[in-house]
């Protein structure tokens, strides 16, 4: 075998066969390499977004205090109001923290992506913050504050 753990001759938990099994991530479990590795890995998903707003918080602060890549960003709220504006991208999002954009979506998918509404696309998005500029340079030429 190339690289990784060694394989070890034991029972597998799940289909009880005895052979060469490997340790499963977390757990104090070996399954075969024949099949049940393989199926575990496959049906295994690690990031699922966490539906509950409450419980996205909770889990948003513990993360924030936990990781220490994490504890430079903001505080919940304060990343909500972010990821609700329509006219800022991934990227403004991760220069103002010193996070790559990459990192700013999967903090999105994990704790924002399920109570808040589609963010528009990127080309969608620049339509949107652009119309909204125009609005606003118009209003304040109409309505000088004189």
């Amino acid at each position: 075998m190339a690289g990784g753990k060694p394989a070890k001759i034991t029972n597998c938990a799940k289909c009880g066969d005895l052979g060469k099994t490997r340790k499963t991530l977390g757990r104090n479990e070996y399954l075969c390499l024949k099949k049940c590795a393989v199926e575990h890995k496959v049906s295994r998903k690690m990031w699922l977004p966490i539906q509950d707003p409450k419980e996205a918080r909770l889990a948003y602060e513990k993360s924030r205090m936990r990781n220490r890549t994490l504890k430079k960003l903001p505080c919940y709220t304060t990343m909500l109001v972010e990821f609700q504006s329509d006219c800022n991208s991934f990227t403004n999002i991760g220069q103002k923290y010193g996070r790559s954009r990459e990192r700013i979506r999967q903090i999105y998918m994990r704790f924002f992506s399920a109570h808040i509404p589609r963010r528009p696309d990127g080309r969608t998005r620049e339509k949107i913050c652009l119309r909204k500029r125009r609005a606003l340079v118009n209003t304040t030429t109409q309505n000088p504050a004189s």
